[in-house]
């Protein structure tokens, strides 16, 4: 296994990253024999979060006497100080350590949202007293929004960068090679686009042939998976043949799939377009599907609300058929 030192911190973590979503779906017994995969493949890097119902608590059953052996981190949608540092302090508890590595802000998506976690009673307050009282070790933020993104390798007050990044979403790679310049350290999420590349081996291995990206986030249901993906990754990056058929599958198969990249927003309706887009993918490809209903159902705008105006289709670049997919996403979700 390949590891980085992540330079505003002491972590050394694997290039291969093991993401918690798909661990709200397998039992108590199955987190203990996957973690103990992930060990013994040389995996030492986990990554949470609060809203993935109950990763947290399999999680602190499954590292029982490991804690030591991984880099351990969760993150929160809190957006006041006291609201992260009450999350902080159920993370702690759910995976039964008295310290996080990591504890991220989650999900920051608006300017508004910026502000908020950034004002004198924000979510950032309560992360830097978190850290002061080593609850826990360093501060990282992830987004699906490059503008935010950026805005906060701009601000240089966070250790790592989480964002998703695969041959589909690749379009925002620039923001690692960034944070890398900066001395910020980047996690990779979706590298199979939320399941939606059919090739894990492929996808992985077209990740890691990104010199600025330090660790892939993967969700895996099973050990079986770990030893796939470590075994592909140990094939190195793909041929140019082999990386050209996957760009052509790319371009063809990225003709109805959402990348976020937020252009075809504000609907005039209030949807949150690309939200809606998401928990379709954990509906359709992560069998999550009542928390992606759960999720769906909290969202201020249905994807009922679409009136079909089409404003929205002609802001996507990549022409996709927005309103066709707002319906049939609601269709499942709603």
């Amino acid at each position: 296994m390949e590891y980085r030192i992540l330079s505003k911190s002491d972590f050394r973590i694997s290039r291969l990253g093991l993401g918690g979503i798909p661990l709200q779906r397998a039992s108590a017994s199955e987190v203990v024999a996957l973690l103990s995969a992930a060990y013994d493949a040389g995996i030492n890097f986990i990554d949470t979060a609060r809203g993935y119902t109950f990763s947290e608590e399999l999680i602190g059953q499954g590292l029982q006497s490991r804690r030591a052996a991984f880099v351990l981190a969760s993150k929160s949608m809190q957006r006041s100080k006291e609201g992260i540092l009450s999350d902080i302090r159920l993370s702690l508890k759910n995976l039964r350590t008295d310290y996080l590595d990591l504890y991220q802000l989650h999900n920051v998506r608006t300017q508004a949202e910026w502000e908020q976690v950034c004002a004198s009673g924000g979510a950032l307050a309560g992360l830097l007293e978190a850290q002061q009282a080593g609850m826990i070790r360093q501060i990282g933020i992830t987004a699906h929004s490059a503008e935010m993104m950026a805005k906060a390798l701009d601000s240089g007050l966070f250790a790592t960068m989480m964002f998703p990044y695969n041959v589909v979403e690749n379009q925002n790679k620039q923001l690692f090679a960034t944070a890398h310049r900066q001395g910020t350290g980047t996690l990779a999420m979706k590298p199979l686009a939320g399941g939606f590349i059919p090739d894990a081996g492929q996808a992985l291995r077209y990740l890691a042939a990104d010199p600025y990206v330090d660790c892939i986030l993967a969700g895996v249901a099973s050990p079986a998976e770990i030893e796939a993906n470590v075994r592909a990754l140990q094939r190195g990056p793909l041929a140019p043949e082999e990386a050209q058929e996957l760009e052509n599958w790319a371009k063809q198969a990225g003709q109805e799939f959402c990348r976020r990249c937020g252009y075809c927003l504000p609907c005039p309706q209030g949807i949150d377009i690309p939200m809606v887009f998401l928990l379709e993918g954990y509906y359709d490809r992560y069998e999550l599907q009542g928390w992606a209903r759960d999720r769906y159902a909290a969202l201020p705008v249905p994807g009922t609300a679409c009136q079909a105006c089409g404003q929205c289709e002609q802001k996507c670049p990549y022409g996709l058929p927005i309103p066709a997919k707002l319906a049939r996403a609601a269709g499942k979700l709603g």
